[in-house]
Formats: C-alpha cells, sequence, structure tokens
C-alpha cells in the first residue's frame, strides 16, 4: 500500500494490544517492523475506582525509506 508523499519524511509508529492477531498482521502487511514491547502499557478496562485491567502493548515502526511512496 502506497504512503503518501506528505508522509514520506516522518517515521511512523503503530500500537496494537499483543493479543490482538489481526492487528499484527496488518502491521506486519503494511511493513512496519516490530520494535517492542510495553509490558502493561494500555487500560483495557477501568470499572469503578481504582480497579484495571493492563494489557502489553506491541510496538512497530516504519522508517521512510521502508515507505512505498509510488502514488
Amino acid at each position: 500500500m502506497p504512503i503518501p508523499d506528505t508522509l514520506a519524511d516522518t517515521e511512523r509508529f503503530l500500537e496494537a494490544a499483543s493479543g490482538n492477531t489481526g492487528s499484527q498482521r496488518v502491521a506486519q502487511r503494511l511493513g512496519f517492523r516490530k520494535e517492542g514491547v510495553g509490558r502493561s502499557a494500555a487500560v483495557v478496562r477501568a470499572t469503578g475506582g481504582m480497579t484495571r485491567e493492563r494489557a502489553d502493548l506491541t510496538m512497530w515502526g516504519l522508517l521512510p525509506e521502508e515507505c512505498d511512496t509510488r502514488q
């Protein structure tokens, strides 16, 4: 999938819940590279007062030189 020229000179980041395999596949298909995992980086459910569930986030990055800028 081509990246618009206006974005061609900046790095892009994508974060997805580590258990979300659909989002992981989309990131890979778009050419993103896995950069790491943020442990307990996202609050996925907050109920009432202080009860929270947390999830790991997988971070993906795409450098300008890795982009397909063809229109």
